[in-house]
Protein backbone atom coordinates (compact mmCIF):
# COMPACT_ATOMS: atom_id res chain seq x y z
CA UNK A 1 0.00 0.00 0.00
CA UNK A 2 1.27 3.51 -1.01
CA UNK A 3 1.02 6.63 0.81
CA UNK A 4 1.43 9.70 -0.68
CA UNK A 5 2.45 13.58 0.58
CA UNK A 6 1.17 15.59 -1.94
CA UNK A 7 2.92 18.50 -0.45
CA UNK A 8 6.30 16.45 -0.56
CA UNK A 9 5.58 14.75 -3.78
CA UNK A 10 6.95 11.86 -1.60
CA UNK A 11 5.76 8.32 -0.51
CA UNK A 12 6.15 5.87 1.75
CA UNK A 13 5.29 2.22 1.04
CA UNK A 14 3.64 -0.12 3.71
CA UNK A 15 3.69 -4.05 3.58
CA UNK A 16 3.59 -5.25 7.75
CA UNK A 17 2.82 -8.58 6.48
CA UNK A 18 4.92 -10.04 3.55
CA UNK A 19 4.33 -13.53 2.27
CA UNK A 20 5.63 -13.16 -0.93
CA UNK A 21 7.07 -10.02 -2.93
CA UNK A 22 4.38 -10.36 -6.06
CA UNK A 23 5.11 -7.72 -8.90
CA UNK A 24 2.37 -5.69 -7.99
CA UNK A 25 3.94 -5.17 -3.92
CA UNK A 26 7.31 -4.70 -5.68
CA UNK A 27 6.11 -1.90 -7.69
CA UNK A 28 5.04 0.08 -5.35
CA UNK A 29 8.30 -0.82 -3.50
CA UNK A 30 10.11 0.88 -6.45
CA UNK A 31 7.81 3.84 -6.49
CA UNK A 32 8.35 4.82 -2.77
CA UNK A 33 10.73 7.25 -0.83
CA UNK A 34 10.59 5.34 2.61
CA UNK A 35 9.74 1.19 2.80
CA UNK A 36 7.99 0.11 5.89
CA UNK A 37 8.06 -3.43 5.63
CA UNK A 38 7.78 -6.23 7.20
CA UNK A 39 10.31 -7.89 9.62
CA UNK A 40 8.58 -10.03 11.69
CA UNK A 41 11.22 -13.38 11.53
CA UNK A 42 14.78 -13.04 10.83
CA UNK A 43 14.92 -16.56 9.64
CA UNK A 44 12.26 -19.28 8.24
CA UNK A 45 12.91 -21.62 10.94
CA UNK A 46 12.98 -19.01 13.73
CA UNK A 47 10.71 -20.21 16.28
CA UNK A 48 10.68 -23.78 15.00
CA UNK A 49 14.09 -23.98 15.76
CA UNK A 50 13.30 -22.67 19.51
CA UNK A 51 10.80 -25.58 19.88
CA UNK A 52 7.71 -22.53 19.60
CA UNK A 53 5.54 -23.95 16.53
CA UNK A 54 6.06 -26.71 13.64
CA UNK A 55 4.81 -23.58 11.57
CA UNK A 56 8.24 -21.89 9.27
CA UNK A 57 7.65 -18.39 8.93
CA UNK A 58 6.35 -18.31 5.42
CA UNK A 59 3.24 -20.86 6.54
CA UNK A 60 2.46 -18.04 9.11
CA UNK A 61 2.51 -15.42 6.34
CA UNK A 62 6.15 -14.12 6.75
CA UNK A 63 8.90 -13.74 4.30
CA UNK A 64 11.59 -14.06 6.66
CA UNK A 65 14.22 -10.92 6.61
CA UNK A 66 17.53 -13.10 5.99
CA UNK A 67 17.88 -16.12 3.64
CA UNK A 68 17.93 -16.69 -0.37
CA UNK A 69 14.96 -14.38 -1.50
CA UNK A 70 14.35 -12.65 2.21
CA UNK A 71 13.44 -8.95 2.29
CA UNK A 72 16.91 -7.99 2.89
CA UNK A 73 18.11 -9.80 -0.26
CA UNK A 74 15.41 -8.68 -2.32
CA UNK A 75 15.20 -5.29 -1.08
CA UNK A 76 18.80 -4.42 -0.53
CA UNK A 77 19.39 -2.77 -3.92
CA UNK A 78 16.53 -0.74 -4.25
CA UNK A 79 16.50 3.19 -4.16
CA UNK A 80 14.68 4.37 -1.14
CA UNK A 81 16.07 6.43 0.69
CA UNK A 82 14.62 4.71 4.07
CA UNK A 83 13.83 0.90 4.22
CA UNK A 84 12.64 0.38 7.60
CA UNK A 85 11.87 -2.95 9.24
CA UNK A 86 8.28 -3.28 11.25
CA UNK A 87 5.72 -5.68 13.19
CA UNK A 88 9.15 -7.31 14.32
CA UNK A 89 8.00 -10.46 16.51
CA UNK A 90 10.01 -10.48 20.01
CA UNK A 91 12.10 -13.62 19.23
CA UNK A 92 13.77 -12.01 16.38
CA UNK A 93 17.34 -11.59 17.12
CA UNK A 94 17.29 -7.86 15.54
CA UNK A 95 16.12 -6.54 18.23
CA UNK A 96 19.31 -7.20 20.10
CA UNK A 97 21.42 -4.03 19.23
CA UNK A 98 24.55 -5.77 19.35
CA UNK A 99 23.78 -8.77 17.58
CA UNK A 100 25.37 -9.82 14.33
CA UNK A 101 21.81 -9.84 12.51
CA UNK A 102 21.05 -6.00 13.66
CA UNK A 103 24.81 -5.20 12.39
CA UNK A 104 24.36 -6.85 9.30
CA UNK A 105 20.68 -4.94 8.52
CA UNK A 106 22.57 -1.72 9.16
CA UNK A 107 25.05 -2.55 6.71
CA UNK A 108 22.44 -2.95 4.19
CA UNK A 109 20.86 0.38 4.65
CA UNK A 110 18.45 -0.97 7.21
CA UNK A 111 16.92 0.37 10.15
CA UNK A 112 14.37 -1.28 12.62
CA UNK A 113 11.43 0.71 13.81
CA UNK A 114 10.59 1.52 17.44
CA UNK A 115 8.13 2.29 19.61
CA UNK A 116 7.37 6.20 19.05
CA UNK A 117 9.48 6.44 15.85
CA UNK A 118 8.43 9.24 13.60
CA UNK A 119 8.58 9.94 10.00
CA UNK A 120 8.30 12.89 8.08
CA UNK A 121 7.89 12.91 4.19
Amino acid sequence: MLFYNEISSKCIAYFPAIETITPEIESCLQKADVLMVDGTFWSDEELVVMGATERNAKKMGHLPISGPSGIMEQLTSFSAERKILIHINNSNPILRKDSKEAYALEQHGFEIAYEGMELEV
